[in-house]
């Protein structure tokens, strides 16, 4: 596998070209939390998104002229380097071997019943999930980055996941952490966007979230978010190792590439080793 033009990496090169000191800020904002005259928020949250946003209104490449779309590319910029600042740290990546993922992704059921805040466990504030496996000709996921946030003044909690395309395109999706389940969460979201377009379409303009790109949508959150969990179990659970193992592979271009596989059987094991 070439990493050179890996995405994740493609988006951190971009990000720094358009706001050369972003990641840096962040790290010191991420530094400051809690500190006298600053906000604060879990440690589980690397920094609020509202200071991401900030930092590329005030410092980046918005890429706009008009005073009317300022705001909408600060935001734009804002959520990627929101995900790419605390990626920086450790830029982890994990890969999950086919016959494991597809496992995982038949006992989808489970995500109906675990409460959305169980997220705080997954295994870093940000991390990039390889899904390339959930994509189509006309929707060419590649991954996900998956970054834990809490907005300091309204105390909600959500996990934003940003998903990066072949195509150079991405998209982001924000899932409330709180009382409902990682589904139920996923649900309100679609629901958020179904209304959205329902507006659009009421006022004469144009909107591409039809019935196709909501299937679309539905399949690429609830299996990332699946994935996910399952990362939660083998970082919590001790029990969990009897289904997967993770085999950590040198760092590629800084990167922290994490395999998941099921486990060698190990009678296979034994015979290997015979073998040498």
């Amino acid at each position: 596998m070439m990493f050179d033009d890996y995405p994740p990496l493609e988006l951190l090169k971009t990000v720094e070209t358009r706001v050369p000191c972003g990641c840096e800020m962040m790290e010191d904002i991420h530094c400051a939390n809690g500190q006298k005259d600053m906000d604060s928020w879990p440690e589980w949250c690397y920094a609020p998104l509202a200071a991401a946003v900030c930092v590329a209104l005030f410092e980046g490449d918005l890429g706009c002229k008009n005073p009317e779309e300022i705001m909408e590319c600060a935001l734009s910029l804002g959520k990627k380097l929101f995900a790419v600042a605390p990626w920086k740290r450790r830029k982890t990546v994990y890969m999950l071997e086919p016959a494991l993922a597809d496992y995982v992704l038949k006992n989808r059921v489970i995500l109906a019943r675990v409460p959305s805040m169980d997220l705080v466990h997954l295994p870093y504030a940000s991390f990039y999930l390889q899904v390339d496996f959930l994509g189509t000709d006309k929707y060419p996921v590649h991954g996900a980055f998956l970054t834990l946030e809490c907005d300091p003044g309204t105390e909600r909690k959500e996990c934003r996941v940003l998903f990066l395309y072949n195509d150079d395109t991405w998209s982001s999706y924000a899932l409330e952490m709180g009382e409902r389940s990682v589904f139920g969460s996923i649900q309100a979201v679609l629901d958020e966007r179904q209304e959205q377009a329902k507006r659009l379409r009421a006022a004469g303009e144009a909107c591409e979230f039809g019935e196709e790109q909501y299937c679309q949508v539905r399949k690429q959150l609830e299996g990332t978010m699946q994935l996910a969990f399952f990362l939660c179990l083998l970082e919590h659970y001790k029990e969990a190792g009897a289904l997967a193992a993770v085999t950590r592979i040198k760092p590629v271009n800084g990167m922290d590439i994490c395999y998941v596989r099921k486990p060698e059987d190990p009678a296979l094991r034994c015979m290997k080793a015979f073998a040498c």
